[in-house]
């Protein structure tokens, strides 16, 4: 058997054995020292995860040996010892027998197929788990890639072993180890950061944008301004979302925090629930600027459109929902006398909360200074007990300043804002606009009464916030060391002295909304009512919102048998997302992991360097296609880059010869800064491309290093050039397999996913309405109830927004998968960003309208237009037919129930004069304010609004069928001079002008 020439530049020196069984299993121990395996990804190590695959691997190995006997074994080591005594030139040197006995474990001389056999059949289960855990949970990605990456070890090497050896993985664990410590030395030594730093520094980040907002949102309320960039207004939203996320994130691990602050884990939390307040009103003022600027240049498109409306629109993606949205924009179009009206009602607007944003301005200063001087200046320049007193004092004063503030805004403005429109309400107080004007002439009152409850809610929440922060800066004054939690009541009981008087909630209220809204437990038994109870009616009130939401979706009436119902579940198990990509991860495994264990190719697997080749497969595997063409450039990219990068720091570093140590780390310094600066600011999208890079740079200059001054008989990839090319073949083949796994016989498709996810989304939103309309009719009584619905829903609508939110940016990477649909990523996308809109609209509609007296209820239920049963009907239908396109992607009906808003303006005026707007007693107007009169009503505009915007961009994106030209069919139909007799006596009806002329 030929290996070519084996090197022996520092043969040990070793005793004669008198065993030839002995001497066999010393080569096996050096064996396993002297294997190396490097791993692609960067050293981010989870020593837990590798523990665990530790673990599993020595499991695997035990039970893999004990399915040999012994004897066969010894006969094997027996046989092993004479045929390296044979082949070996020199018999008289241990080492050289030694080494040759290596080369032949290797080379599989031990491999028998029921040991291979267990280790593939265990080995895979694990991978095969491991898989589905980071297709259920993204999040523990990592722990997958190393888990994994510890396994393979085992799995190669581990069959050609003759004897238990459960050490092998520690050529990984010992960097992994060191590299753990190495982090938590620097955590803890060079400039250190707490939990509670982070926290109050991101409350910090939070609230600095909001000033400058406020400053230009007071500027949008004179008529005469630009409305604000969208762009710019939806990226501030999705920071700030951002911010608020990660604060959450954090606020988890506040009570195992050790921290040297003013404040300990129960005062920074006292902010969690007015800081959630702030910020929900915050995101309700960008949503209400981004609707403005899309409002005007909508009307200013309609506008356009309808100078020429047959020229524009015929023959486009729906034309008809087009000609009945320039119909009904010209209700809003504004006269001369109407634009007056407007810009005066915005003036009165604009004059009333002048003051009040400013002083919102000086209240948001106040708390980032506060958080400054607590969470910045905690070892350098602290300030003194007096300065402390004068700021407290001073911010207490901008407290009373914006209480006083929000007093007197809420007692003048609906006065001024009604003061320009006084003459459209008759002598009963009764609204009476003018014939034919539909409702242009107040649109500046409703926009004026929709900014006006906005404006409020925000100063509120802010005044919640500062006076939170206010009472601390009383109750806390010195910087201390804070324990955790249960440490810091455990040194009072000790030492027999007072713990830290608790600071309590500055509004009651609050506190008693975080307990009523955590609802308990109920038991599992249920008493029954008896004969003589009465039914009070609250029946439903018992009911949880989950029990409610249960109950709204479908029931199928036919049902499985139990057998059905399992063998069922477990068939979906299998076959659903992850259930395949696990599969394929195995698959590949198998695939590349298989000639390890080969007599044939074992020993060319382990020379070659396998392992990276398998490695590569098993990381590039991800759940769609999409991810996993994006993921197969960065990777490849990657790897060239990082391989040259190497070439050019070895051969400069080491010319033709061997390299110098000082050389060689000189070289290096430049290109670590620049892959360290990569991994700390570089876009997220090419994470995976920089770790690859350094990763390969690392594994060139390394390898060449090791074979020049470190040289083995058997197994190194060569120097400079030989280790790159090689490096990059066994990326290539690995990816190459994996591509083969991923998209045969089907590829999963990513944009599937996403449509599927924004469909299910769809029809929560349906579920969500119905709710709506049943807990509207009900009467307003059990506040309990209210408090737990709203909960429910909250917890609903973050679930709902971070779903979409994590699918926003991964939807940009389909445009790299084959797919034969119409969908693109341009408009999943845009649907994306609706849904999110609607998502955050409709629990902003039950927050508002959840607190309503049951007068007010029955108003908005009779003059909204939106719970009539036609509309409602209609509105199912329309988002039944926009999930079976997203599904489907079939094309929608060119004639469909929408515009939505069109259908509620006409339930609406159908019902105009008997049941008429007047104007509420100054005792009654908090509850008009979120009842908005008609700006409630033009708020459901703008979410029907939404979905026609979706109804719009799927036919935009799929086109249309069952195409009916219903101008063309109306005048063909009745002739020239019938349809004119129509019209006419449509005109007499007074149903074309007034009933929005559709």
């Amino acid at each position: 058997m030929a290996y070519g020439p084996v090197r022996r530049h520092r043969p040990c020196a070793a005793g004669r054995r008198s065993s030839g069984v002995l001497w066999v299993h010393t080569a096996v121990h050096r064996a396993a020292e002297w294997h190396r395996v490097l791993a692609d990804h960067d050293w981010h190590h989870d020593i837990g995860w590798y523990g665990i695959g530790w673990a599993w691997g020595v499991l695997t190995m035990k039970a893999a040996l004990a399915t040999r006997p012994a004897a066969e074994t010894n006969a094997r080591l027996l046989e092993l010892a004479h045929t390296a005594s044979e082949t070996t030139t020199n018999n008289q040197q241990a080492s050289g027998q030694t080494t040759y006995t290596q080369i032949l474990i290797y080379d599989g001389f031990m491999l028998d197929a029921r040991i291979t056999a267990v280790y593939f059949c265990m080995i895979c289960v694990y991978i095969y788990l491991l898989a589905r855990l980071r297709a259920a949970a993204p999040k523990l990605t990592l722990a997958q890639i190393f888990g994994t990456i510890i396994i393979d070890v085992v799995l190669t090497i581990g069959p050609l072993l003759p004897s238990f050896e459960g050490t092998i993985p520690q050529i990984l664990l010992k960097p992994a180890a060191t590299a753990v410590g190495l982090g938590v030395v620097c955590n803890v030594l060079l400039f250190p950061k707490s939990t509670s730093y982070i926290v109050l520094d991101s409350v910090k980040q939070l609230l600095l944008p909001m000033s400058e907002f406020v400053d230009a949102c007071r500027i949008s309320f004179d008529d005469s301004a630009k409305p604000m960039s969208v762009a710019r207004l939806k990226a501030a939203k999705a920071a700030g979302m951002a911010t608020y996320n990660g604060l959450e994130a954090n606020l988890g691990f506040l009570a195992l925090d050790v921290s040297i602050c003013r404040w300990n884990f129960e005062d920074i939390g006292l902010l969690r629930k007015p800081l959630k307040h702030l910020f929900v009103t915050w995101e309700s003022l960008i949503d209400s600027q981004i609707i403005r600027a899309k409002s005007q240049a909508k009307r200013q498109e309609f506008k356009e459109k309808d100078e020429h409306k047959q020229s524009q629109i015929r023959g486009k993606p729906g034309q008809h929902q087009l000609a009945q949205q320039i119909d009904f924009a010209r209700l809003f179009r504004n006269d001369t006398d109407s634009q007056d009206l407007f810009a005066q009602s915005m003036e009165a607007l604009r004059e009333a909360s002048d003051p009040l944003m400013i002083t919102c301005q000086e209240a948001l200063g106040a708390m980032v200074e506060t958080l400054s001087a607590v969470n910045e200046r905690k070892y350098f320049k602290q300030p003194s007990a007096e300065t402390c007193q004068v700021m407290g004092s001073r911010h207490r004063q901008i407290l009373e300043k914006l209480q006083a503030d929000i007093k007197l805004f809420t007692i003048s403005t609906p006065h001024r804002v009604l003061e320009p429109n006084t003459h459209f309400f008759g002598a009963d107080g009764n609204l009476s606009l003018p014939p034919g004007s539909g409702i242009a002439p107040v649109r500046g009152m409703i926009i004026a009464l929709i900014w006006e409850e906005r404006v409020m809610s925000f100063a509120r929440a802010l005044e919640y916030l500062l006076a939170q922060l206010v009472a601390l800066e009383i109750h806390r004054t010195k910087t201390r060391l804070w324990m955790p939690t249960g440490l810091r009541h455990l040194g009072p009981w000790v030492f027999g002295r007072e713990a830290t008087p608790r600071v309590t909630p500055v509004l009651n209220e609050m506190e008693e909304e975080q307990v009523t809204s955590e609802p308990k437990k109920s038991k599992k038994h249920s008493h029954k009512k008896q004969d003589g109870d009465k039914d009070d009616g609250t029946e439903d009130n018992v009911r949880s919102t989950a029990g409610q939401l249960e109950s709204i979706r479908l029931h199928r009436g036919k049902q499985r048998s139990r057998v059905g119902s399992i063998s069922l579940a477990i068939f979906k198990w299998f076959s659903s997302t992850s259930g395949l990509y696990a599969l394929r991860v195995v698959i590949v495994t198998i695939a590349l992991g298989i000639p390890a264990a080969l007599p044939s190719t074992a020993g060319f697997f382990y020379r070659e360097k396998g392992l990276w080749a398998l490695i590569m497969a098993q990381v590039g595997m991800v759940p769609y296609a999409a991810d996993f063409t994006w993921g197969l450039m960065l990777r490849l990219t990657g790897t060239v880059v990082g391989g040259v990068l190497g070439l050019v720091a070895w051969y400069i570093g080491a010319g033709d010869g061997p390299g110098n140590p000082y050389g060689i780390a000189a070289i290096c310094v430049p290109f670590i800064l620049v892959f360290m600066w990569g991994r700390l600011f570089g876009p997220p999208a090419f994470l995976q491309a920089i770790m690859l890079c350094a990763a390969t740079f690392f594994l060139t200059v390394a390898y060449s290093w090791v074979d020049t001054h470190i040289p083995s008989d058997y197994g190194n990839p060569g120097v400079g050039y030989n280790v790159f090319w090689r490096r990059t073949l066994l990326v290539i083949v690995g990816f190459t397999t994996a591509a083969i796994v991923m998209f045969f016989p089907r590829p999963p498709s990513a944009g599937r996913h996403y449509r599927r996810v924004l469909s299910a989304t769809l029809s929560r939103f349906q579920d969500l309405y119905a709710l709506f309309i049943m807990n509207m009719r009900k009467k307003h009584t059990d506040q309990a109830a209210s408090v737990e619905l709203l909960s429910t829903l909250e917890k609903s609508t973050i679930a709902s927004g971070e779903l979409l939110n994590s699918v926003a940016g991964p939807i940009q990477f389909i445009k790299f998968e084959f797919s034969s649909t119409d969908w693109s990523a341009a408009g999943l996308s845009e649907l994306t960003a609706l849904a999110m809109d609607v998502n955050f609209n409709l629990y902003q509609l039950f927050y508002y309208s959840s607190s309503l007296p049951d007068d007010f209820r029955r108003r908005f239920v009779l003059l909204s237009g939106v719970f009539e049963e036609q509309f409602v009907g209609d509105l199912m239908a329309v988002l039944s037919l926009l999930r079976h396109a997203l599904e489907t992607g079939e094309a929608l009906p060119s004639v469909m129930s929408s515009p939505l808003m069109v259908r509620a303006f006409q339930d609406r005026m159908y019902r105009t004069h008997s049941h008429q707007h007047g104007r509420q007693p100054e005792e009654r107007e908090e509850h008009v304010r979120k009842l908005l009169g008609p700006g409630h009503e033009a708020y459901d505009r703008d979410r029907a609004e939404w979905v026609q915007e979706m109804v719009m961009v799927v036919k935009e994106e799929l086109g249309e069928t069952h195409v009916v030209d219903v101008e063309d069919w109306g005048d063909g139909l009745y002739g020239g001079e019938d349809a004119i007799e129509l019209r006419e006596a449509k005109e007499e009806d007074g149903l074309l002008e007034e009933n929005l002329r559709t």
